[in-house]
C-alpha cells in the first residue's frame, strides 16, 4: 500500500509550523523562568548584593543595639556614683568638724601658754557665770528669739548652744524653771545651731511629741525656734513669744 505524503508546498509548511511551535514553547518557558508580569528580568548577581547588604546591616544594628545597651549601663553606674557622693556630703561636715577642733585646739594651746607665763587669769566679764570653758549670762528681761540672738551678738557672744549633759543639766539649774531660749532653730528648714554645731552631733532633750511645728497658735506660720521649758527639756515655740534667754561666749 503506497503511504499518502503531503506535497512539497504541504511539507514545507508543516515544517515551518513546527518551529514556530518550538519557538513559540521556548519564548513561553523563558519569560516564566526569568521574569514575571510587569517586572523586568531579575538580576541574580544585584540580588545576591541586596542580600550580603540587609544581612550585614542587621549584625551592625545587633551590635549598635549591644553598644547602646552597655552604654545605658554604664552611665546607670556613673548616675548611681554620683549619687553616692552627693549623699555622702558627711564628708564636708566631718571635714569641716576638724577644721573647727583644730582651730579651737590652736586657741586653748594659746591660752594655756599664756597662763603658764601667768600673763592671763580665766575669769568671765562681771555679771556672767563661769561652768567649765565657757561664760553665761542670764537676761533680766524677756524678748523674742532674733531680738535675744541679737542681744547675745552685740556682746561678743551667742545663745546658748547645749553640747553636752552636763551642760544641759547646768542650765536648768540657772534657770530655775522658766521658759529660756536656746540658740537652736529650723527657720531654715532644718534644726541648726547657731554657732554652727551640727545638731546631730549635740544630745537631744525634747520634751515627748516634741518638736510638733504647731500651728495653731494663731501667730503665724509655725514654730522654728527652740527654748527650755519649766521642766528643763526642749520645746518648739513661735520665735515672737518673749521668753528668758541666755547668752553664751567661750573662755
Amino acid at each position: 500500500m503506497k503511504l499518502w505524503t503531503p506535497p512539497p508546498s504541504s511539507r514545507l509548511l508543516y515544517a515551518l509550523s513546527a518551529l514556530c511551535a518550538g519557538l513559540f514553547f521556548t519564548i513561553i518557558v523563558l519569560i516564566v523562568v526569568f521574569r514575571t508580569p510587569g517586572e523586568k528580568p531579575r538580576d541574580r548577581t544585584t540580588e545576591f548584593q541586596i542580600g550580603n547588604l540587609s544581612e550585614s546591616m542587621m549584625v551592625k544594628v545587633g551590635q549598635l543595639s549591644q553598644d547602646g545597651t552597655k552604654l545605658m549601663e554604664k552611665l546607670q553606674l556613673m548616675d548611681a556614683a554620683l549619687k553616692a557622693i552627693q549623699a555622702d556630703a558627711s564628708i564636708g561636715q566631718v571635714q569641716g568638724d576638724m577644721q573647727r577642733v583644730l582651730t579651737a585646739i590652736s586657741k586653748m594651746s594659746e591660752r594655756i601658754k599664756r597662763l603658764d607665763n601667768g600673763s592671763e587669769d580665766i575669769v568671765c566679764p562681771s555679771g556672767w557665770t563661769k561652768n567649765l570653758l565657757s561664760c553665761y549670762l542670764y537676761s533680766t528681761d524677756r524678748r523674742s528669739w532674733e531680738d535675744s540672738k541679737k542681744i547675745c551678738d552685740a556682746k561678743q557672744a551667742h545663745l546658748v548652744v547645749i553640747n553636752s549633759e552636763e551642760e544641759q543639766n547646768f542650765l536648768f539649774g540657772i534657770t530655775k524653771g522658766k521658759y529660756t531660749w536656746i540658740g537652736l532653730t529650723d527657720v531654715s528648714g532644718h534644726w541648726i545651731w547657731v554657732d554652727g554645731t551640727k545638731y546631730d552631733s549635740t544630745p537631744k532633750h525634747w520634751i515627748e511629741g516634741q518638736p510638733d511645728e504647731y500651728y495653731g497658735h494663731g501667730l503665724g506660720g509655725g514654730e522654728d525656734c527652740a527654748h527650755l521649758h519649766q521642766n528643763g527639756l526642749w520645746n518648739d515655740d513661735h520665735c515672737s513669744r518673749p521668753y528668758w534667754y541666755i547668752c553664751e561666749k567661750s573662755l
